[in-house]
Formats: C-alpha cells, structure tokens, sequence
C-alpha cells in the first residue's frame, strides 16, 4: 500500500489540537493517523513561524506522461470502442501523444483505469491475419 498524503487542512487540525494541549494518543485517534506522522508534521511546525502549517515534500519518482484529461479521453475512446488498439489511439490524438510510447497508453489503460486487455487473433484458414486489442471494462465499471 502506497503512502497516503495528508492534506492542508488535517495538517492544521493536529497542530490546532496540539495548541489546545490534547495529548498525542488523542490526536492520533481523533484524526486516524499513526503516531509517527502526528510527531513528523509537529516536528516540522516548530521549525517554521507559529501562525504557518508545514507542506509535505514533494514525492519521489517520475511524473507521468499522460495527464488525468488525457487518461480520461482514452477511457472514453475504449468505452466506445472496445478493439482500439494503443497505436491507433496514437494516431486519433497525436499532439496530446507525441511523447507516449504505446505501452505507456497500454500501461494507463490496464493499470490506472483498471481495463483489461485481451489479445485477440482473427484469423483466415491458417495464416493469422491480424491482431486485435480487446479492452474489456471490469465488472464494477460495466454496470455505470
């Protein structure tokens, strides 16, 4: 399970709690988080001016090439059309993916969106003629 941020206003409630004297085992069950980070965000509010709440640091790693409206505008796409390919969303939208490889847009569409894909092979007597992408919605999303 990934690290979950805690937001401006929950940061500002521990330290409000923390002003009116309320221990720390009764802010961690007030706000539901562990000790550790209720004693991390108190830390760093004794380091800045008493009037201003700690923001978190900024997250390791990579940024994502694809946006949340961009991910959203391909689920839609594969919604519509369920044997769309990567390379020919690629094609439909080619400034938005000139930078995205297409198993990035494969990536997004599996993992992010939670679509699964399923090759399928249409064939003619012996020779495989083409492959096709199935995107295929999860039970929970077909019901929408």
């Amino acid at each position: 399970m990934g690290a979950v941020t805690t937001s401006k206003e929950e940061r500002a409630r521990i330290l409000a709690l923390r002003i009116e004297n309320v221990p720390i085992k009764e802010i961690c069950s007030r706000t539901g988080r562990h000790k550790t980070t209720v004693m991390r965000i108190l830390a760093a509010a004794r380091r800045l001016p008493p009037s201003q709440v700690p923001i978190p640091k900024p997250r390791p790693g990579r940024r994502k090439k694809t946006t949340k409206e961009i991910d959203c505008l391909l689920k839609m796409e594969v919604v519509n059309n369920p044997f769309i390919s990567a390379n020919e969303l690629k094609k439909m939208y080619p400034r938005e993916l000139q930078n995205v490889a297409e198993r990035t847009i494969r990536h997004r569409l599996q993992i992010d969106l939670g679509l699964t894909c399923r090759p399928t092979r249409i064939c003619e007597g012996r020779r495989m003629r083409r492959r096709v992408e199935n995107w295929r919605l999860p039970t929970t999303v077909r019901q929408v």
